[in-house]
């Protein structure tokens, strides 16, 4: 029973910051990492779009790197803390994490 409450924690704070994580999702910080970019880095046409492709596999990556992080941590911790000690601690993480993004919960 305990195991089935933790894979369930562990799944809803993995949606929950994936949810967070990026507000306009990846696409977006492209986008706008793009106009800066483009102007600075004087792209041809070309190259933005290479360059835009590029970053956004890089991103996926990063992105999926650290769900995987999140969870393989939610995981050992599940080990050593109690259903409800879990729990309150990835929601003093998230509103850390926010509180270091500007986004106040």
């Amino acid at each position: 029973m305990k195991k089935l409450v933790t894979i369930i924690i562990i799944s809803s704070l993995l949606v929950a910051g994936i949810a967070s994580a990026c507000p306009g999702g990846p696409d977006s910080k492209v986008e706008r990492m793009m106009e800066r970019m483009a102007n600075k880095l004087e792209m041809s046409s070309e190259q933005e779009a290479q360059f835009r492709e590029i970053m956004l596999a890089h991103m996926k990556e990063v992105k999926a790197y650290h769900e995987q992080r999140r969870v393989d941590l939610a995981s050992k911790l599940s080990e050593v803390l109690s259903v409800e000690q879990l729990a309150e601690f990835e929601e003093i993480s998230e509103r850390r994490f926010h509180r270091k993004k500007g986004h106040e919960i």
